[in-house]
């Protein structure tokens, strides 16, 4: 087991590989269950609770400048916050509910946001 500090305490966790992608996390039956942190190999990353392998509960899911911050069942964000940067100076943060391929969809509210390019501080 390996000791894993962040914004989350984990005190251990155990290191596992499924196919190309990496967990640091708490398993049951050779399944992702519990609290961990899974890195594809395109350098994309769910940190957060896990259920029979699927996405469940609290987690945040990244990838380069998109953040999807919510709650997920069964793999699929259910309620989140998800903020992504289309160009330097530029930020969205929605709220509400998302596809499978993590696009809003539904009722949700949404703002833009300028963003300083160097210090990344929003600056309206």
């Amino acid at each position: 087991a390996k000791e894993v500090r962040s914004e989350f305490f984990l005190p251990t966790a155990d290191e596992h590989t499924f196919g190309d992608a990496a967990y640091l996390g708490a398993t049951l039956d050779g399944k992702r269950h519990g609290y961990g942190l899974y890195t594809w190999p395109d350098g994309s990353s769910y940190r957060g609770d896990w259920s029979a392998d699927q996405m469940h509960g609290e987690g945040t899911w990244k990838k380069g400048d998109d953040v999807v911050t919510g709650t997920w069942a069964k793999g699929q964000a259910i309620l989140v916050a998800k903020t992504y940067a289309p160009a330097p100076n530029l930020r969205f943060e929605y709220t509400g509910p998302l596809d499978a391929r993590l696009r809003p969809h539904g009722r949700g509210t949404a703002r833009v946001l300028l963003v300083d390019p160097t210090t990344k501080i929003v600056i309206n």
